[in-house]
Protein backbone atom coordinates (compact mmCIF):
# COMPACT_ATOMS: atom_id res chain seq x y z
CA UNK A 1 0.00 0.00 0.00
CA UNK A 2 2.66 2.52 0.90
CA UNK A 3 4.59 1.71 -2.45
CA UNK A 4 1.73 2.38 -4.43
CA UNK A 5 0.49 5.65 -2.35
CA UNK A 6 4.10 6.81 -3.19
CA UNK A 7 4.06 6.32 -6.88
CA UNK A 8 0.87 8.16 -6.88
CA UNK A 9 2.52 10.83 -5.18
CA UNK A 10 5.69 11.06 -7.29
CA UNK A 11 3.10 10.87 -10.33
CA UNK A 12 0.98 14.16 -8.69
CA UNK A 13 4.61 15.89 -7.97
CA UNK A 14 5.87 14.72 -11.67
CA UNK A 15 2.93 16.43 -13.85
CA UNK A 16 3.09 19.52 -11.19
CA UNK A 17 6.86 20.25 -12.73
CA UNK A 18 5.74 19.87 -16.24
CA UNK A 19 2.59 21.82 -15.94
CA UNK A 20 3.76 24.76 -13.54
CA UNK A 21 7.17 24.34 -13.61
CA UNK A 22 9.71 24.92 -10.52
CA UNK A 23 8.23 27.27 -8.23
CA UNK A 24 4.72 25.05 -7.69
CA UNK A 25 7.47 22.11 -6.95
CA UNK A 26 8.28 23.95 -4.15
CA UNK A 27 5.17 24.82 -2.95
CA UNK A 28 3.21 21.75 -3.47
CA UNK A 29 6.21 19.89 -1.71
CA UNK A 30 5.91 21.83 1.47
CA UNK A 31 2.14 21.62 0.74
CA UNK A 32 2.04 17.71 0.42
CA UNK A 33 4.50 17.10 3.20
CA UNK A 34 2.82 19.18 5.71
CA UNK A 35 -0.56 17.41 4.64
CA UNK A 36 0.68 13.92 4.82
CA UNK A 37 1.58 14.60 8.59
CA UNK A 38 -2.22 15.45 9.30
CA UNK A 39 -4.61 12.83 10.53
CA UNK A 40 -7.02 15.14 9.83
CA UNK A 41 -6.72 17.74 6.58
CA UNK A 42 -8.23 21.37 7.09
CA UNK A 43 -10.13 22.63 4.03
CA UNK A 44 -7.60 25.83 3.43
CA UNK A 45 -4.58 23.42 2.71
CA UNK A 46 -6.68 21.01 0.42
CA UNK A 47 -8.55 24.18 -1.23
CA UNK A 48 -5.05 25.62 -1.99
CA UNK A 49 -3.29 22.16 -3.42
CA UNK A 50 -7.23 21.39 -5.25
CA UNK A 51 -7.30 25.15 -6.82
CA UNK A 52 -3.94 25.47 -7.89
CA UNK A 53 -3.91 21.57 -9.47
CA UNK A 54 -6.72 22.51 -11.49
CA UNK A 55 -4.80 26.21 -12.08
CA UNK A 56 -7.50 27.92 -11.14
CA UNK A 57 -5.55 30.13 -8.89
CA UNK A 58 -1.76 30.77 -8.33
CA UNK A 59 0.90 28.94 -7.71
CA UNK A 60 1.90 31.01 -4.19
CA UNK A 61 -2.04 31.54 -3.17
CA UNK A 62 -2.68 31.33 0.37
CA UNK A 63 -5.43 29.50 1.84
CA UNK A 64 -7.20 32.58 2.52
CA UNK A 65 -7.16 33.36 -1.55
CA UNK A 66 -8.26 29.94 -2.08
CA UNK A 67 -11.38 30.13 0.26
CA UNK A 68 -11.72 34.00 -1.27
CA UNK A 69 -12.08 32.19 -4.58
CA UNK A 70 -14.44 29.65 -3.78
CA UNK A 71 -17.23 32.27 -1.89
CA UNK A 72 -16.95 34.14 -5.11
CA UNK A 73 -17.45 31.17 -7.19
CA UNK A 74 -20.91 30.22 -4.76
CA UNK A 75 -20.03 26.84 -5.22
CA UNK A 76 -22.01 25.71 -2.35
CA UNK A 77 -20.04 25.70 0.48
CA UNK A 78 -22.14 27.83 3.02
CA UNK A 79 -19.65 28.39 5.99
CA UNK A 80 -16.28 27.63 4.91
CA UNK A 81 -13.45 27.95 7.56
CA UNK A 82 -9.25 27.65 6.42
CA UNK A 83 -9.42 25.52 9.55
CA UNK A 84 -12.26 23.45 9.66
CA UNK A 85 -11.82 19.70 9.09
CA UNK A 86 -12.05 18.59 5.36
CA UNK A 87 -15.10 15.70 4.94
CA UNK A 88 -15.44 13.48 1.94
CA UNK A 89 -18.28 15.36 0.84
CA UNK A 90 -16.39 18.44 0.70
CA UNK A 91 -13.57 17.40 -1.10
CA UNK A 92 -15.74 15.90 -3.67
CA UNK A 93 -17.79 18.78 -4.63
CA UNK A 94 -14.46 20.74 -4.13
CA UNK A 95 -13.35 18.57 -6.91
CA UNK A 96 -15.97 18.11 -9.33
CA UNK A 97 -16.58 22.23 -9.31
CA UNK A 98 -12.89 22.87 -9.79
CA UNK A 99 -12.24 19.92 -12.29
CA UNK A 100 -15.61 20.88 -14.18
CA UNK A 101 -16.73 17.07 -13.83
CA UNK A 102 -20.13 16.63 -14.64
CA UNK A 103 -22.22 14.97 -12.67
CA UNK A 104 -25.45 12.65 -12.39
CA UNK A 105 -29.51 13.94 -13.15
CA UNK A 106 -29.39 14.76 -8.68
CA UNK A 107 -25.47 16.08 -9.15
CA UNK A 108 -27.31 18.58 -11.83
CA UNK A 109 -30.10 19.33 -9.90
CA UNK A 110 -28.89 19.72 -6.61
CA UNK A 111 -24.96 20.80 -6.50
CA UNK A 112 -24.65 19.76 -2.84
CA UNK A 113 -21.85 17.77 -1.25
CA UNK A 114 -23.98 14.44 -0.77
CA UNK A 115 -24.49 14.66 -4.89
CA UNK A 116 -21.01 15.12 -5.69
CA UNK A 117 -19.76 12.46 -3.02
CA UNK A 118 -21.64 9.91 -4.40
CA UNK A 119 -20.52 10.76 -8.20
CA UNK A 120 -17.46 11.07 -6.80
CA UNK A 121 -17.77 6.72 -5.54
CA UNK A 122 -19.31 6.02 -8.88
CA UNK A 123 -16.48 7.61 -11.07
CA UNK A 124 -14.26 5.34 -8.64
CA UNK A 125 -12.26 8.79 -7.06
CA UNK A 126 -13.29 7.97 -4.05
CA UNK A 127 -13.94 4.97 -1.19
CA UNK A 128 -17.60 4.76 -0.24
CA UNK A 129 -16.40 3.89 3.22
CA UNK A 130 -17.37 6.26 5.70
CA UNK A 131 -20.28 8.12 4.37
CA UNK A 132 -19.72 12.04 2.71
CA UNK A 133 -19.33 13.43 6.68
CA UNK A 134 -16.41 11.23 7.04
CA UNK A 135 -13.22 13.42 7.87
CA UNK A 136 -10.00 12.74 5.65
CA UNK A 137 -6.61 12.57 6.17
CA UNK A 138 -3.97 14.54 4.42
CA UNK A 139 -3.30 10.86 2.54
CA UNK A 140 -6.76 10.09 1.77
CA UNK A 141 -7.12 13.71 0.02
CA UNK A 142 -3.85 13.31 -2.10
CA UNK A 143 -5.37 9.95 -3.65
CA UNK A 144 -8.58 11.92 -4.01
CA UNK A 145 -6.73 14.62 -6.27
CA UNK A 146 -4.59 12.29 -7.63
CA UNK A 147 -7.43 10.34 -9.02
CA UNK A 148 -9.20 12.99 -10.17
CA UNK A 149 -5.95 14.66 -12.14
CA UNK A 150 -5.83 11.30 -13.60
CA UNK A 151 -9.62 11.65 -14.82
CA UNK A 152 -9.24 15.24 -15.92
CA UNK A 153 -5.62 13.90 -18.26
CA UNK A 154 -8.12 11.32 -19.70
CA UNK A 155 -11.38 13.35 -20.50
CA UNK A 156 -9.80 15.18 -22.62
Amino acid sequence: MKKSFFVSLFFILFVSILTRGPSLYAQSNELIDKLLAEEVATFGETAVLVLSGAGLIGDSSSEGEAISYIRDKNWGFKEIKADSPVTAGALSLLIMQAFDIPGGIFYSLFHGKRYAYREMVYLGLITKRGGPYRKLSGEEVLRVLQGALEWKEVAK
